[in-house]
């Protein structure tokens, strides 16, 4: 085997460097006038002005503190971020169990899990969420998360059954041999590796997740940007 070593192009000269430069120069100024241009723009047309002004001087009996504290504290926090902080720890859990009923000896346990997967990582989050308003009668918090917890369920445990269908063959097969049971093999040997290589699948999905918080504003659940919160609505 050769140990030259290989690129995917050729190293550019003292011309293409130049050029490559110049390109550089002109493209990021293009970028900086466009922005500044957006931005003149909207100044001229007024978008800067007193529309915004309610975030530090409040309005409707609310002062500019008021605003942030629903904006950040209402919204962000016991919004966005209590939905995420009881999805995810479900979620996972529930994507385990999903992940080994999909390897179970018993056909009813493996076609059961299989079905669930496919089905409901087809279902819409927004669509589930109501499900939890009108069907069940929920309240709002526990509808926004059974909507991201069966949704982001289904494509989790499929995420790990892909890293696990992705493993040497041999690595079951050798924690067979030294007595471990399909279980354990699996828990012990297979899992972890699959988490490892889909870690950036499984952190994608999580940001996913964090993304989908804001559809529980159409059916009024508080977020940053909506929610049945008053000073939220001065902003438009």
């Amino acid at each position: 085997m050769s140990d030259k070593q290989q690129v995917l192009y050729d190293v550019p000269g003292p011309k293409a460097v130049r050029r490559d430069r110049l390109y550089n120069v002109i493209f990021t100024v293009a970028i900086i006038a466009l922005v500044a241009w957006i931005v003149q723009a909207a100044w001229a047309r007024g978008v800067l002005d007193d529309r915004w002004q309610v975030l530090f001087q409040g309005a409707k009996g609310f002062d500019g503190w008021d605003v942030w504290k629903r904006l950040l504290w209402d919204g962000l926090v016991m919004g966005t971020l209590k939905a995420v902080v009881i999805a995810v720890p479900i979620v996972a859990v529930l994507a385990l169990v999903l992940t080994i009923a999909r390897q179970a000896p018993m056909r009813i346990v493996r076609w059961t899990a299989y079905g669930f997967t496919h089905v409901f990582r087809g279902i819409p989050v927004l669509l589930l969420m109501y499900f939890g308003v009108i069907a069940l009668d929920w309240a709002l918090l526990p509808s926004v998360v059974f909507g991201l917890v069966v949704y982001n369920t289904a494509v989790v445990a499929e995420i790990l059954r892909a890293g696990i269908a992705a493993l040497p063959k041999g690595q079951k097969e050798a924690g067979l041999s030294i007595g471990l049971s399909p279980l354990a093999t699996m828990l012990r040997i297979q899992l972890p590796q699959a988490i490892r290589i889909m870690l950036p699948a499984l952190i994608s999905q999580i940001v996913v997740l964090l993304k989908d918080t804001s559809l529980g504003f159409i059916i009024g659940y508080v977020e940053p940007v909506g929610g049945h919160q008053e000073p939220l609505q001065l902003l438009w």
